[in-house]
């Protein structure tokens, strides 16, 4: 019988007289006692079925530690399942629910965390599946916004102003990061809050918020045009550059 896990590699320890892997949780066969014939091998049996998900058991305890959603990390764990490996599904849920929920994760964090679990994964293997399954887990500009309204307890005035400035530059913001986007909102219709102390109470970096302020004022300004036959939203810089011998107004 082999040592190695026919799926991943990882180790075969025995369970309950099972093989199984210790990283993805296959069962790889029975534990035969000395003498035991492979034809007295009950009938029926399945050689590759799940026995456990190590994976899934870790993003389950690192989300209750980190305080973020269990429920809706598990639920996009399951949908990432169908794209990517165990280790991957797990770091990009577990970076997706933190972001949605107000706190951050970076990816190459939440990969960290789950290796310290004993998970195994791959860092560039799960920064690929990201691009690859971004509909799955980007949030949009106004799911961020009623994240850091909640986080921030903003009054319902300022979370007005700030979903009509959302709403305006929609059309042009649709490759930037929804989340740095709904904080430039806040602060334009704030008028109250600093850019560094915006940033530290949510999180965000205050270099990378003060740019997405500068865009958005840009926009509000009409200082950025699409070219003919572009589709709001589905783009980012190639959507905002003026076209060929055309300047912005």
């Amino acid at each position: 019988m082999a040592e190695t896990c026919p799926e991943c590699g990882s180790q075969l320890v025995e369970r309950g007289g099972l093989l199984v892997c210790t990283s993805c949780g296959l069962v790889a066969g029975p534990v035969y006692e000395s003498g035991f014939e492979r034809e007295n091998e009950p009938i029926g049996f399945v050689r590759l079925a799940f026995f456990r998900d190590a994976a899934r058991e870790a993003l389950e305890a690192l989300a209750v530690k980190l305080g973020i959603p269990v429920d809706a990390a598990l639920e996009l764990y399951k949908r990432l399942r169908k794209h990517a490996g165990a280790g991957e599904a797990a770091a990009i849920a577990l970076f997706a629910t933190a972001k949605r929920s107000g706190a951050y994760i970076s990816l190459a964090r939440a990969c960290e965390l789950l290796s310290r679990c004993g998970v195994k994964v791959s860092r560039r293997r799960a920064f690929r599946i990201l691009l690859t399954c971004a509909p799955l887990v980007r949030a949009s500009s106004e799911e961020a916004l009623e994240v850091y309204a909640h986080k921030l307890d903003l009054p319902e005035s300022l979370k007005r102003k700030a979903l009509a400035i959302l709403r305006e530059v929609r059309p042009y913001a649709g490759g930037r990061d929804p989340y740095l986007v709904a904080l430039a909102a806040i602060y334009l219709a704030s008028g109250a809050f600093t850019i560094y102390g915006l940033a530290k109470a949510a999180g965000r970096s205050p270099g990378r918020l003060h740019d997405n302020i500068r865009f958005l004022q840009a926009i509000l300004a009409r200082k950025v045009v699409r070219p003919p036959g572009f589709e709001p939203g589905s783009s980012g810089a190639e959507g905002l550059r003026a076209p060929l011998g055309r300047t912005a107004p």
